[in-house]
């Protein structure tokens, strides 16, 4: 299920405790400085993870984003970088075995599971909580990604608005290289996803009766008869397997966007 590097020891009297991380921690070791010369964010994070020994997994449909003229790498470890390098491109970074996965984020798919609430004691605790979609002000209505087209050309794109009729708050990103208005728009759509925050939030545990299914984060999950509003269609975001005697439970961490549907 795990492949890992052990990072740390301890004993006292009666316990050994190991601490494993996953395959990635191989690019957080060493601090490093560089540069990669007309390169793309996809480009840079496969050499990024091909020199720590791993393998890239990029997107199925990446957009064509313009490569930069010049990407430094200042005194940070790989990982460091790769996650600037993901971001500016709305994608997120996990490691599975010895592979380095670059994804957008998720979206709700068939369930990989339902859990029906009160039908015998399925789950054994949850909490939900709804929120107005972004009413805390603190995420942006409106990102804008600027850059330079042909002859230095000063353009801009932009994300589209989100529909809570706030005030708008804009965030500037400067790309560098030669650029178009609709790859700088594309830029600042896939920020403005990634950084979208999540109107229902929630936690289930429950024990593992399932042999045959194996969840892991970015699932999508069903969730039953735990009311009106909270009844959905849920994206894992942790998932957390706790083992004890004679038994295994499962602690899920989940979210889902006001506007997403199947």
């Amino acid at each position: 299920m795990f492949k890992g590097i052990l990072a740390n020891v301890e004993r006292d009297r009666s316990d050994t405790t190991f601490t494993i991380y996953d395959m990635g921690f191989k690019m957080k070791q060493i601090k490093k400085a560089g540069y990669f010369n007309k390169k793309g964010d996809l480009a840079i994070l496969k050499i990024l993870a091909e020199r720590n020994g791993l393998l890239f997994s990029p997107p199925e449909k990446p957009l064509k984003l313009e490569p930069h003229r010049a990407m430094m790498q200042d005194e940070q470890n790989d990982w460091e970088h790769a996650q600037e390098r993901a971001k500016d491109s709305g994608l997120i970074l996990f490691v599975r075995q010895d592979t380095l996965f670059a994804r957008y984020p998720a979206k709700l798919t068939t369930p990989k599971l339902i859990l029906l609430n009160r039908k015998d004691s399925l789950l054994s605790d949850f909490n939900f909580t709804f929120r107005t979609p972004e009413n805390e002000g603190v995420r942006p209505r409106v990102v804008k990604f600027r850059g330079r087209g042909k002859g230095g050309k000063r353009l801009e794109g932009k994300s589209d608005v989100s529909k809570d009729g706030r005030e708008n708050v804009i965030l500037k990103r400067a790309v560098s290289g030669k650029s178009s208005k609709s790859k700088l728009s594309k830029r600042a759509q896939a920020q403005k996803e990634l950084d979208r925050e999540h109107a229902f939030e929630g936690s289930v545990s429950f024990p593992f009766i399932y042999p045959n299914i194996r969840l892991d984060v970015r699932d999508t999950i069903g969730i039953e008869n735990v009311g009106e509003l909270f009844s959905q269609d849920y994206i894992c975001d942790t998932v957390n397997y706790n083992l004890s005697a004679g038994q295994m439970n499962i602690d899920l961490e989940v979210y889902r966007d006001y506007f997403q549907t199947l």
